[in-house]
């Protein structure tokens, strides 16, 4: 499975940055390539993205909230993935790595997307980490 890497330094204390990744419901606010997040029920999620005209959509349980270090997830059904948030206190506030891995439906349609989907997963963490960072500092 693919696996995407991004780190960032959040300028806010770790508590306040997890509290807002915490939040699953706001990720459409924080990036526009995720159209909603509705919950199912206390853990789990749907998930409904769109990358290049197409579609993408998921149920996630979440399988760690160990505030504030930790925020993990996995995929029950759909897009297959795996991933998660690791926050450390820095001198100058947050250090936040998102991991994921994933896996898209069909060796075809997989193949005919990893082109798009790679750079976009990427721009995917990075507007969500630069989101929480704004609404932190008070600009978002």
């Amino acid at each position: 499975m693919p696996v995407i890497q991004h780190s960032a330094v959040i300028h806010a204390p770790v508590e306040a940055v997890y509290d807002l990744i915490a939040e699953v419901e706001l990720f459409p606010s924080y990036c526009h390539y995720i159209k909603s997040v509705a919950k199912v029920d206390a853990d789990c999620y749907h998930w409904v993205v769109q990358v290049a005209g197409i579609s993408l959509s998921w149920d996630a349980m979440v399988t760690s909230r160990e505030r504030p270090k930790n925020f993990a997830w996995q995929s029950t059904s759909g897009v297959k993935n795996t991933g998660h948030f690791e926050l450390m206190p820095v001198a100058e506030g947050t250090h936040v790595v998102f991991v994921m891995e994933y896996q898209l439906p069909g060796k075809i349609f997989a193949m005919m997307l990893i082109p798009f989907i790679e750079p976009v997963v990427q721009k995917v963490s990075a507007e969500i980490l630069a989101a929480i960072s704004q609404r932190l500092s008070g600009q978002g």
